[in-house]
């Protein structure tokens, strides 16, 4: 195995200011050590950073990554001497991993992050989006209902309601999945299956449909960086189909 700390380069940070956001709400009872799984990604990693610098009493943050081509632990390396923040190298895929992680951190809150996101990729590439995303998910729940996790927060995205038109005013929650490509299909059926969790064994879940997300950190594969790079480098910009969509 690939040990994780090869892949910091400290030297980056003294150079990178801390940011960690500004939200803060009261603490909740019932939540202690929260797990977030993929941790060490773009976006997971600013809630991760929030989490332990804004609640350092309250809460205990385990960063939980197997540290693919988009994940790096220098976005999490100004946390590495905080006493609430705990980072463990593992798989969504691997039962073991998972099982050991919640048991060993006394995991009662679980902040699902993780995932193949690029539609790009999935389109020669889908079967580990199924693999990572559907059957990961599975794994991440069943351990979930196993081990009594008072909640489940699924990070899902806009994206399983298919093609919204620009003049569209009732899309809500309760909107008809509609997913247009392979990603976005994986990330359906993982809301069926958290859905049936929900049903089935009581576990309360919340699921978020975010929107897309940028900011510092992003790997470069993603739109506005890429295109900020290719415009510093006064290349051609590629926009799929007619150029109308906003």
């Amino acid at each position: 195995m690939l040990n994780p700390r090869s892949y910091i380069t400290p030297e980056l940070w003294t150079q990178a200011p801390i940011l960690k956001g500004t939200t803060k709400f009261e603490p909740l009872a019932d939540a202690r050590n929260i797990m977030v799984a993929g941790g060490a990604r773009f976006t997971a990693c600013w809630f991760v950073r929030h989490l332990t610098l804004t609640y350092p009493i309250d809460y205990n943050a385990v960063s939980f990554d197997k540290l693919d081509y988009c994940a790096t632990l220098n976005n999490t390396w100004i946390l590495e001497k905080c006493p609430n923040f705990a980072f463990e190298h593992g798989d969504i895929t691997s039962p073991n991993d998972v099982k050991r992680c919640s048991r060993k951190n006394k995991i009662d809150t679980i902040f699902h992050f993780a995932a193949k996101s690029y539609v790009d990729l999935s389109f020669g590439n889908s079967y580990q989006f199924t693999n990572t995303n559907v059957y990961g998910t599975h794994v991440l729940l069943e351990r979930a209902r196993a081990h009594g996790i008072k909640r489940f927060v699924y990070i899902s995205t806009d994206e399983v309601y298919g093609d919204v038109p620009a003049d569209a005013d009732d899309l809500s929650e309760t909107s008809l999945l509609a997913p247009t490509n392979p990603y976005s299909a994986s990330k359906a059926a993982i809301e069926m299956m958290v859905n049936a969790y929900r049903k089935s064994f009581k576990l309360p879940v919340i699921t978020v449909h975010s929107n897309n997300v940028y900011g510092p950190h992003q790997f470069q594969e993603k739109i506005i960086p890429k295109f900020a790079l290719l415009l510093q480098r006064r290349s051609r910009l590629l926009v799929h189909r007619d150029g109308t969509p906003t």
